[in-house]
């Protein structure tokens, strides 16, 4: 099922809302504080989890309500830099879906967490 409509364009929505409010933000009270964490942001559009290092790295997940995509973010934030690198899963059921996000989020949990040094599906 292609549902490349407003429910694909809702993560592109949660992830500019938090790039533009709390991404930088939470990437440098990490590094003040020297440790990582992860927050998620739910909206009736969709969901948004991110997990972040103190070194001023994160990754972001982020899927629309009813949506079979799934972007990912990853982040970093240099003195007078900033980088990203965009993943994005499109997968054909909603099952698949709910699967392969569970998967990214116990990774990105592992990853701010120092367990794994990268986030990618198998």
């Amino acid at each position: 099922m292609d549902n490349t409509n407003e429910m694909n364009n809702n993560a592109e929505k949660l992830l500019m809302a938090v790039r533009q409010t709390v991404m930088v933000t939470n990437l440098s009270l990490a590094a003040a504080l020297e440790t990582s964490f992860q927050a998620m942001y739910e909206q009736k559009e969709g969901i948004l989890f991110m997990g972040i290092r103190p070194d001023s790295t994160g990754i972001l997940i982020a899927t629309g309500e009813g949506s079979n995509l799934i972007i990912q973010l990853n982040v970093v934030l240099g003195k007078d830099c900033f980088g990203e690198r965009k993943s994005i899963y499109k997968l054909e059921t909603n099952e698949e879906t709910v699967q392969v996000w569970q998967t990214l989020r116990d990774k990105v949990y592992e990853w701010s967490d120092g367990e794994i040094d990268e986030v990618e599906l198998d």
